[in-house]
């Protein structure tokens, strides 16, 4: 799953929805490390898909954020899979 390419329920005419190819060929660098945010008030949705107010429960959550950037050194390596004319 990525999110730069639509799904296929969106737009499933003439769109590309999979990225085929030897992932030995990209390179992940990671731009700024694990960033750590603390928050207490905020409304999230549990597992069961309930709103939990964090200021009324006591509770804080804890945000995870990595951020990286793909290299592709031979892009010939790979294909978009798609519908219409794309693949």
């Amino acid at each position: 799953m990525v999110d730069v390419l639509p799904s296929v329920a969106e737009d499933g005419n003439n769109k590309g929805f999979t990225v085929f190819g030897d992932l030995k060929r990209v390179k992940l660098y990671v731009k700024r490390g694990l960033v750590l945010t603390e928050g207490k008030e905020a409304t999230v949705t549990d597992a069961d898909d309930e709103e939990v107010n964090l200021y009324e429960q006591d509770m804080s959550a804890l945000r995870a954020v990595s951020r990286m950037v793909a290299l592709v050194k031979f892009p010939e390596a790979f294909c978009v899979v798609g519908t219409g004319t794309v693949s």
